[in-house]
């Protein structure tokens, strides 16, 4: 494997490129943190289009994570792929769905797309009476089961009666109904999770985390090392009193911040839910 010992051999990489990072929020500093976490793990199954666009911009000096496929919507090169959906009333820029509702990585509201995606497995899978049920006739079939237990993946999908009860209503009827559905229906373990903390956060930007992740991705991408004297010098840590000893080891503290943030069972999210 070929080792890069000189900074002239990484020309894509300037640190200023990375200024931008110091008027971020922490919302903005830990989504930065989550896709590049992805890339480095493999988490891009999801949307392998999207990530590899990511390492794309990166690679040409404009590492700021772009989400404008998200604001966008769901792409689609014709009206044939979308089920259900009638060629007439498909966007002539290939995009559908335009309106999304503001979700987190834990709570994310249905889509249209995944409606319609259960209407076509409801179909293929004969739970209609006939082809199609009327909607008059719904409550005297078999429509009013739970897609969750039907089709399990998981997830629970569920509809949140905004209008009739408050917020406190409806927290405590989730927190009611939650250990059920994990435990004795879905009979799914609550994972085990170690949340990232305050400390760690403020440490992102001073142990220069984002711009060495960028690093390590373009060593994955490109099949090959980065000397440690040339990481530090790349993202200038004599800036913060630290130097290449500082990635040296399992117990260096900018080379533990990097291995516990790259540990499976560790979280992005904050203990309270909020990114």
């Amino acid at each position: 494997m070929k080792k890069i010992k000189s900074q002239k051999d990484i020309p894509w990489f300037k640190i200023e490129n990375y200024d931008y990072i110091h008027y971020l929020d922490e919302s903005d500093i830990l989504l930065e943190l989550e896709i590049r976490r992805d890339i480095l793990l493999g988490n891009t199954s999801s949307d392998e289009f999207f990530y590899s666009q990511q390492c794309e911009f990166i690679f040409n000096g404009d590492p700021k994570i772009k989400l404008s496929n998200s604001e966008r919507g769901i792409e689609f090169e014709n009206a044939e792929e979308v089920p259900g959906i009638r060629p007439e009333i498909f966007s002539s820029t290939g995009f559908y769905f335009q309106n999304v509702l503001n979700f987190g990585s834990a709570v994310m509201p249905t889509s249209i797309f995944e409606t319609l995606k259960n209407h076509r497995w409801l179909l293929e899978n004969n739970y209609y009476d006939g082809d199609e049920t009327s909607l008059e006739d719904s409550k005297r079939t078999s429509l009013l089961s739970s897609i969750s237990l039907l089709k399990p993946n998981g997830e629970i999908s569920c509809s949140l009666d905004l209008k009739n009860h408050t917020d406190e209503e409806i927290l405590q009827s989730i927190r009611n109904q939650l250990p059920s559905w994990r435990t004795n229906i879905l009979k799914i373990p609550e994972p085990n999770k170690r949340f990232i903390k305050n400390a760690e956060i403020n440490k992102i930007k001073d142990y220069k985390i984002i711009p060495l992740f960028d690093l390590m991705i373009w060593e994955l991408h490109e099949n090959l090392t980065i000397s440690k004297r040339v990481l530090a010098n790349c993202v200038e840590f004599y800036l913060n009193d630290l130097d290449s000893a500082d990635l040296a080891g399992g117990n260096a503290k900018v080379s533990k911040l990097i291995k516990t943030i790259l540990h499976a069972n560790f979280s992005i999210n904050k203990a309270n839910g909020v990114l």
